[in-house]
């Protein structure tokens, strides 16, 4: 199996752990968890998206992770989420 088939898959599974535990009430939304999970799934299906050259996937991801990693800071800093 290819390196970048490897990271992709883990990114994908990452990101659907977080999306199923959510979906099922094992993992709320506004958690330190769940961002983290986001970031580093979105992380690893960017640097998969960029392997294979494929620009859509790499703003999706681009913007996922960026978005996951913001709310990482804000929580990190003791900020609140705001609505």
């Amino acid at each position: 199996m290819e390196l970048s088939l490897v990271i992709g898959t883990a990114g994908a599974t990452i990101l659907l752990i977080a999306f199923t535990l959510n979906e099922i009430g094992k993992l709320e939304q506004d958690t330190l968890q769940y961002s983290l999970l986001n970031l580093s799934g979105a992380a690893l299906v960017l640097t998969y998206a960029v392997m294979i050259n494929s620009v859509p996937y790499m703003i999706l991801e681009s913007i996922w992770a960026l978005v996951a990693g913001f709310d990482i800071l804000r929580r990190l800093a003791g900020g609140t989420k705001t609505r």
